[in-house]
């Protein structure tokens, strides 16, 4: 609830374009989508060993970078265009295709890693808990 607010404030002091609070929503819809994502690496056997490996790193950073670069310069795209009218085209030419990601594919895309990933099993997870603690 904390980063909604603060999502809004912020979309408010930068003044009342839509373009402001489009991305606003479209980040607060990315960080979502990363804390979901990483709640299923956290639950799935394995998952956490094998990002670690040394020759899977490269990987997952080149996977990081290109998420950034391709959802964040379309978010950007309202932010720096501020008005409807002008970001609109050309966020229309791209077909949405960052909304419907983030919006639709995500979505969907989670629920059925949710059903298909095996779940680490529950004592597993409590009795490491307490070895860190």
């Amino acid at each position: 609830m904390s980063h909604v607010v603060t999502l809004i404030y912020l979309a408010t002091w930068h003044g009342y374009h839509l373009g402001y609070f489009v991305l606003f929503i479209y980040e607060f819809a990315a960080v979502f989508a990363q804390d979901q994502l990483y709640a299923l690496i956290k639950r799935t056997p394995g998952a956490r060993e094998f990002l670690d490996k040394p020759y899977v790193r490269p990987f997952t950073w080149l996977f990081g970078r290109l998420t950034i670069t391709m959802t964040m310069a379309f978010g950007f795209l309202s932010f720096g265009l501020i008005k409807k009218e002008k970001w609109i085209g050309p966020v229309s030419s791209m077909y949405f295709s960052g909304w419907i990601w983030w919006f639709i594919g995500w979505p969907v895309l989670h629920q059925i890693l949710l059903r298909t990933l095996p779940r680490k099993p529950r004592e597993a997870h409590v009795e490491k808990e307490k070895k860190t603690e």
